[in-house]
């Protein structure tokens, strides 16, 4: 990580925007703001397309921001007071539970981040030292876990109030330092560290080794209930499609020995991004089996990418330059309406979020059997919406949810080998 060394004294609470777009989201990447110089952002995370948070540290004391205009202005939030602490990641769900984590700070809102309390360290009742807390998860608003560079995993069933800690232990493996973690469903989540990736099966209190080998597998990405990506420095990415059991090796995003990997993030089960530390953001519309690149800032290199499905995607580089664009583009979007796709695609639901009913469209190469199902977030099937033999073209279906609760939902489309998943949101 590159670290900002020009410090600023006082400055305003309210951070104004350098660049002023508007407020509809771009379809490509645009610059939206730079943070002060004082600021070294970490992390990014929204919720929906105007309401995101960033963390990080400021004269290496920790800090969060927070914008509500996607990302025209940011306010500060917490400007910690102890010396050579930082935040490294943020999560958070919609109006509720949120946790930010770091080098010996962290914080909690129960108020879906308008306000944020300092968590105590022995909280977490971790004996002796939590370390370095380099990820937190969220899978809903009570169940959470965090992890940290001494193998730390923090886990909690109530929202906070109690943390259960352990250190990881493989009895097929070894993972040196872990990174990341993601849920899938909540007893299946796949973890990442220098030295391979696991999974779990049983909500973090056992792990199992899927991949060992002496590279750095740093970011992860999910999209639940059972597709997630690693990708290591150096840019060599595997991905699962069934809840971390089995692992698909990718290859290698790009040939150069010189760039390296920072972030990856995926919207649906096709599209994705990384970004890179040359300010190049690679783009996927196959699930990562190929990419694409376009060169968002020569020179300068990037730190975060991240989505929220079918909304907005974000970016910011070490430069403190943060990026917009609408989410997503390529997979879905056919410039060309009577032009048939060389595959199946599920197109974005609308509108996402919804209530009452969503549109759901999806456009088949030639005709093919096709399941059209929804998932909720433990994995359960609660309605199928399609299947059988359906001819070449666009294919349209509305959802009615009708009676089952309101909460995040996934959609999923199979034809032909080919798996398609996105997110929506059902609010009643």
């Amino acid at each position: 990580m590159i670290r900002k060394t020009c410090i600023i004294g006082l400055f305003s609470m309210l951070l104004s925007a350098t660049v002023v777009t508007g407020q509809s989201i771009p379809d490509t990447w645009t610059h939206q703001y730079t943070f002060p110089d004082s600021i070294e952002v970490r992390a990014v995370a929204f919720t929906d397309s105007l309401h995101g948070w960033a963390v990080g540290e400021v004269n290496h004391k920790p800090v969060i921001i927070r914008t509500q205009d996607a990302g025209l202005t940011w306010t500060i939030q917490v400007s910690g007071d102890v010396e050579i602490t930082w935040l490294n990641d943020i999560a958070l769900t919609l109006n509720s539970t949120g946790w930010a984590v770091g080098q010996g700070a962290s914080y909690q809102t129960d108020d879906g981040g308008d306000s944020w309390t300092t968590i105590p360290i022995d909280s977490f009742a971790c004996d002796p030292y939590v370390g370095d807390l380099q990820d937190v998860a969220l899978f809903s608003a009570a169940q959470g876990i965090i992890v940290g560079t001494m193998n730390t995993v923090i886990t909690t069933d109530d929202a906070g109030a109690t943390w259960n800690c352990q250190t990881l232990m493989l009895e097929d493996g070894f993972i040196d330092t872990l990174h990341t973690v993601e849920y899938l469903t909540p007893e299946k989540l796949v973890a990442t560290g220098m030295g391979g990736f696991a999974h779990s099966q049983d909500s973090g209190a056992t792990w199992h080794m899927n991949h060992s080998a002496w590279e750095d597998f740093h970011v992860s990405a999910a999209v639940p209930p059972r597709f997630a990506w690693t990708i290591s420095r150096r840019g060599h990415l595997f991905r699962t499609q069934d809840a971390g059991l089995s692992w698909s090796d990718l290859g290698y995003v790009y040939s150069e020995n010189n760039v390296g990997v920072r972030a990856i993030a995926f919207h649906d089960s096709l599209v994705g991004w990384v970004c890179t530390s040359d300010g190049t953001i690679w783009e996927t519309d196959d699930g990562g089996e190929t990419w694409e690149e376009t060169s968002i800032t020569p020179g300068t290199e990037m730190v975060t990418v991240g989505t929220v499905s079918g909304q907005i995607a974000y970016a910011t580089n070490a430069g403190g330059e943060f990026y917009i664009r609408r989410s997503p583009v390529t997979s879905v979007q056919n410039p060309h309406p009577s032009a048939l796709p060389d595959h199946a695609r599920l197109a974005p639901a609308y509108p996402n979020p919804f209530n009452g009913k969503v549109t759901l469209t999806f456009q088949l190469p030639e005709a093919q059997q096709v399941s059209l199902a929804v998932y909720d977030l433990s994995g359960r099937q609660v309605a199928l919406l399609d299947e059988g033999l359906r001819n070449a073209g666009d294919h349209t279906i509305r959802w009615n949810p009708g009676e089952i609760g309101s909460g995040v939902y996934f959609i999923e489309l199979q034809a032909t080998g080919r798996t398609d998943v996105q997110r929506v949101m059902y609010l009643k």
